[in-house]
C-alpha cells in the first residue's frame, strides 16, 4: 500500500458490523470512518471527502441506494458573507427544507465563507434559496461556486450488503453501477480484495 493513508467512510446501520471492518482495514494502514445509518453517512461523506465508501443497503433511516443517489448527484454552493452576517446552519437548513432535506454546511478557514453540499436542485431553486439569504441575513451575500460536487461524485462505492441475490449484484453492478458488490458475511479477504481492486492498492 503506498505511503499516503486512505479514508474509508463505512456507511451501515449496524455498529458492531463498523467496528469489524475498522479491524480488518485498520490492520491495512486504512483510516476508517465509520456512520451509523444514512443520513449521518451522507453527511460524514461530505465532510470528510474519503478516498471510498462502503455502503449498506438496509438501512432503516435512510436507504443505501438514497444515499448512493445523493452521492452521485451531489452539488456545491460556495457563499460568501459579511462575517458578522453569517447564518447558522440551522438557518441554512431552513432555507433550503422546501428543496431538499438533505444539505451539510461546511465552514471555510476563512470566516463568513462556507460551502454547502447537497443533491442538485434546479436553479429557479439555488436562487430562491440566496433570495432567502440576502432578505434574512446579508444583503451583500454571493455565490462564488456553482458546480457539480466532483469531490464527492467520483469517490468510489463498494456495497457491502445482504442481499447476495444474483438480481441484487446485476442490479448494483451493471445498473446502478457501483465499483463493487461485497455480501455478508464475508471474511477479511473478500473485503480486502475489493478495496484492493477498486483503489488499485496493494494491501498484502
Amino acid at each position: 500500500m503506498s505511503e499516503t493513508r486512505k479514508t474509508v467512510v463505512c456507511i451501515e446501520d449496524e455498529p458492531e458490523m463498523i467496528d469489524l471492518v475498522r479491524l480488518i482495514l485498520g490492520r491495512k494502514g486504512f483510516e476508517l470512518i465509520g456512520a451509523v445509518g444514512g443520513r449521518e453517512g451522507l453527511r460524514t461523506a461530505r465532510q470528510v471527502e474519503p478516498d471510498l465508501v462502503l455502503l449498506d443497503l438496509m438501512m432503516p433511516d435512510m436507504d443505501g441506494w438514497e444515499v448512493y443517489h445523493a452521492l452521485k448527484s451531489a452539488w456545491l454552493l460556495e457563499i460568501h458573507f459579511d462575517p458578522q452576517k453569517t447564518p447558522q446552519e440551522a438557518d441554512i437548513q431552513e432555507l433550503f427544507s422546501e428543496y431538499t432535506a438533505d444539505v451539510t454546511v461546511i465552514p471555510k478557514s476563512e470566516p463568513g465563507q462556507i460551502i454547502l453540499r447537497f443533491v442538485h436542485i434546479t436553479d429557479e431553486a439555488k436562487q430562491a434559496v440566496l433570495r432567502g439569504i440576502k432578505s434574512r441575513f446579508d444583503s451583500q451575500a454571493q455565490i462564488v461556486r456553482d458546480e457539480p460536487d466532483t469531490v464527492i461524485r467520483s469517490a468510489p462505492v463498494i456495497v457491502v450488503t445482504a442481499k447476495a441475490q444474483s438480481i441484487d449484484k446485476v442490479l448494483g453492478l451493471h445498473i446502478a453501477k457501483v465499483d463493487d458488490y461485497v455480501t455478508k458475511p464475508f471474511g477479511p479477504k473478500d473485503l480486502l480484495d475489493s478495496v484492493s481492486k477498486v483503489l488499485g492498492v496493494d494491501v498484502s
